[in-house]
């Protein structure tokens, strides 16, 4: 991490990665042309709030899940490099089932990844439902004040009793 050549000073990695130009500058170092979504690198609410709010460890994970990804995008395109030398074009092409988590820390990643992507649902539910109660109320509204006007339309054009 030290290595790579940034724009600014490395103090505390926490906050200088903050704002994420230092994020953006190793990505591009690291894989020039690709960006988080076509490497593989999905973030999740929490990880991006707590690199913005710079807590402590939280860039250093994300640096160190782009590093491991990264390493094995290297990895996958010699192979492919080798595979098409070789004429073994028809075995690249078959599909290949996701990577299985091997180590605890892994399986935990993918565990807290997995709840923080449920509470990120569960929230927008909660946000959804309340918006649809907010709407039911304004219907129930404006039905009233529709019959009011209606009334009154009414009498205004009944004729007047004599």
């Amino acid at each position: 991490m030290y290595s790579l050549p940034l724009s600014r000073p490395k103090r505390n990695l926490s906050r200088d990665f903050a704002d994420g130009v230092l994020m953006a500058e190793v990505a591009n170092h690291c894989i020039p042309q690709r960006v988080f979504k076509r490497v593989g690198l999905k973030l999740t609410a929490a990880e991006i709030d707590g690199v913005v709010a710079a807590k402590p460890g939280a860039a250093e994970s994300i640096i160190r899940r782009f590093k491991q990804r990264a390493e094995a995008l290297k990895q996958q395109s010699a192979r492919d490099a080798e595979g098409t030398t070789k004429g073994t074009h028809l075995a690249r092409c078959a599909p290949q089932a996701p990577p299985r988590p091997t180590s605890q820390q892994e399986w935990a990643a993918l565990l807290a990844e997995r709840d923080a992507t449920i509470q990120e649902l569960v929230d927008t539910n909660a946000i959804l439902a309340a918006k649809a109660d907010s709407l039911q109320k304004l219907l129930q509204l404006r039905d009233t004040k529709i019959e009011l006007l209606t009334k009154a339309l009414q009498a205004a054009a009944a004729p007047p009793p004599q």
